[in-house]
């Protein structure tokens, strides 16, 4: 398995066979904490063939010390063999507590 694409942004929409991408993010920056925003993360994913079947993608979200500071989340991913290019989308809402660094692990 590997990542082929992996983006955090603002808004995704999917219409007439298209996914829609707006407002990625390289950084989050506001005046006040806590802050709640609602993120999407588009990820694009190669399989080989050698590994069709079912595949859990774990994600976290840790802040700059390695401390996860929301719930982690496992993805149920399906390589077949007629799609080994599965893409998955994830909304999440995320309060961010205080100023810092942030990963999406």
């Amino acid at each position: 398995m590997k990542i082929k694409c992996a983006l955090v942004c603002e808004s995704i929409t999917a219409s007439d066979g298209k996914i829609n991408i707006m407002g990625i993010y390289d950084d989050i920056c506001t005046e006040q904490f806590p802050f709640d925003i609602t993120l999407f993360v588009y990820t694009k994913i190669n399989f080989d063939p050698s590994e069709i079947g079912e595949h859990i993608l774990n994600i976290s979200l840790i802040d700059s010390s390695g401390i996860d500071f929301s719930k982690p989340i496992d993805a149920k991913l399906y390589a077949a063999k007629n799609d080994l290019n599965p893409t998955f989308i994830l909304e999440q809402k995320v309060k961010f507590k205080k100023e810092g660094t942030y990963y999406i692990n």
